[in-house]
């Protein structure tokens, strides 16, 4: 079993999250916000002992959970029979397309114990190449019953992937990523990235000017960048042998809920208070951005299910295992044959926790980031850096010199395309693609600046910026984009377009002209036509309507070189909570 222990992934979490652990710096460009939920049994309170502020979220929330939930732990009710689904309806993962019975974890019970530590407690999900489940570290379990006490690092949730050749590889392409974000210290200057190291209560107060124009030390910092322990990182990799073959299972430290589903949280009605937990959470969120950035990384997937909240009670996954013993999953036998007899499909436990349980963002989704430092791998599962660079841990049972491990057929190297810096090819999904990806124009960092704006205006105004259709169209289209792009922003500049590559413009414009190629003339539409909520009442003190769109500017141009980066966004005033 390989374990990462470069970073200790869960106390340095802390170290970066908690308010009295944060190293003092007077030369910080941007102030790093409070954690997103006070961890006071008083609402009242809204400040932490240093004086950074912290705002409770139960005044404003509904709880999920039911009673019965909430009380699990006091009283155990009578176990309930096991519903039994029959063998010929699909469940899950046998709904995929390329589902194959014989490729996926043929799991037989809850409570079996993988890689002599993890305790199966119930199943949460599956993906193409996966299943995650809910476990249980027996070693820490033990550690927690000597000591009485009982943490949120019991638990883990574990990705179990099929095991099939792009499977296997595409586990290894995660730990591998993982194993160069770990293992950089990401040393960074004032003029390479404006984010340093986090800010404490007494730092100056920083102005839009001054992160723009970099006037602060270019002394190099020792520190790691605060961004690189908010990112959703795999901490332990082992394999599983079945009678089917062997399994990669990759485990992760549990997060809270998809930052797309807070909407069934924190209720319907946008309060004040609301905006203010939306907009601590999005700096936290363009913190991590820009630390991948830092280390030369570009996310390439930015979208609402890429945003995660990290969890910081034990509390609902104790439940939830409390549950999964008095009322257990629904299941059905895997295929009736000798060789799976006894293998079983079952069904997802929904899994979703009390506001106040959830703490500060994480980043997920990396598994197709990209390295702009040297040749990019890449292959129809991700995108990946060969590297120039090598990290080795003397824990780890293997060195990883780029991405060497998931370097398999299929793979090719080649350099970048339109620069130096610059990368061409389709990347990121339909409505949160930026224009220079769309009209290959080369992306770099700033395609991730563009997806987390449009991420943010569906997160404040509750519904996509952008459809991607054509009158009379139901399905997304290049074209379509480009025409909602036009409408909202204008024709492209001059500029941008000698930039774009002819195939890709083909596809959206006639020919040497800025003209849709369906000749469709887009009717001008201002973005405040589209807000639907009142922000002139909501939040006053940054502008209101006035100041969100200044905000959403910075991030949703043509041009990627007139956007703001990750660290610069992050830093304006809008964001701020006082």
């Amino acid at each position: 079993m390989a374990v990462r222990s470069s970073i200790v992934a869960r106390a340095i979490r802390r170290r970066v999250l908690l308010p009295t652990s944060r190293p003092h710096s007077t030369s910080s460009l941007i102030p790093v916000p409070p954690p997103l939920l006070s961890l006071s049994t008083s609402s009242s309170s809204s400040h932490s002992v240093n004086k950074v502020p912290v705002y409770s979220c139960r005044s404003f929330t509904r709880h999920v959970s039911s009673q019965a939930e909430e009380h699990a732990l006091e009283r155990e009710p009578q176990a309930q029979p096991t519903k039994t689904i029959p063998p010929g309806v699909r469940l899950e993962e046998e709904t995929l397309p390329t589902y194959d019975v014989m490729r996926f974890y043929p799991a037989a019970e809850v409570g079996k114990v993988l890689g002599d530590k993890y305790e199966l407690v119930c199943k949460l999900g599956y993906g193409e190449y996966w299943t995650e489940w809910l476990a249980k570290d027996l070693d820490l379990t033990r550690q927690s019953g000597e000591s009485k006490e009982s943490g949120i690092e019991e638990y883990t949730f574990l990705k179990i992937f099929a095991n099939d050749p792009a499977s296997t590889a595409y586990a290894a392409h995660q730990w591998a990523l993982a194993d160069l974000i770990s293992s950089s210290t990401a040393s960074t200057t004032a003029s390479t990235s404006a984010l340093s190291t986090p800010s404490t209560p007494d730092s100056p107060s920083i102005t839009q000017e001054t992160i723009r124009d970099g006037a602060r030390s270019s002394e190099t910092q020792a520190e790691p960048h605060p961004g690189l322990f908010l990112l959703r990182l795999p901490q332990a990799r082992f394999t599983i042998s079945t009678s089917l073959g062997a399994h990669t299972c990759l485990a992760y430290p549990p997060i809270g809920l998809q930052v797309q589903k807070l909407e069934e949280v924190l209720g319907e009605v946008p309060t004040r208070e609301w905006l203010k937990y939306l907009k601590t959470m999005i700096r936290w969120s363009l913190i991590a951005l820009d630390g991948l950035h830092s280390v030369g990384g570009v996310h390439t997937d930015i979208h609402p299910t890429s945003l995660l909240t990290d969890l910081i009670s034990p509390a609902s996954l104790s439940n939830l295992a409390t549950l999964e013993r008095t009322n257990p999953s629904a299941r059905k036998p895997a295929r009736e044959t000798p060789e799976h007899l006894g293998f079983r499909i079952f069904e997802s436990r929904e899994f979703v926790p009390k506001v106040e349980e959830l703490g500060a963002p994480t980043l997920g989704g990396l598994e197709k980031t990209v390295w702009l430092d040297s040749a990019k791998v890449e292959c129809d599962l991700a995108v990946a850096r060969a590297g120039r660079r090598m990290w080795e841990d003397e824990n780890v049972d293997d060195a990883v010199e780029g991405v060497d491990p998931v370097l398999g057929d299929g793979w090719t190297i080649r350099s970048p395309s339109g620069g130096e810096d610059k990368w061409k090819g389709l990347i990121q999904r339909d409505v949160w693609r930026a224009p220079e990806v769309i009209l290959g124009a080369g992306w770099d960092a700033k395609a991730d600046v563009w997806g987390m704006g449009c991420v943010i205006w569906r997160l404040i105004n509750r519904r996509p910026l952008f459809y991607g259709r054509l009158p009379g169209s139901s399905g997304y289209t290049h074209e379509g984009h480009v025409a909602e792009m036009v409408a909202v922003m204008g024709s492209p500049p001059e500029t941008f377009l000698n930039r774009a590559g002819e195939k890709e413009s083909a596809e959206v414009f006639r020919p040497g002209t800025s003209i849709l190629r369906s000749g469709l003339l887009p009717a001008a539409c201002s973005l405040s036509s589209l807000i639907d909520l009142d922000l002139d009442a909501i939040d006053p003190e940054h502008g209101g309507e006035a100041g969100f769109l200044e905000f959403m500017g910075t991030m949703l141009r043509w041009d990627p070189e007139e956007r703001l980066s990750a660290a610069e966004v992050a830093g304006l005033g809008w964001l701020d909570v006082e």
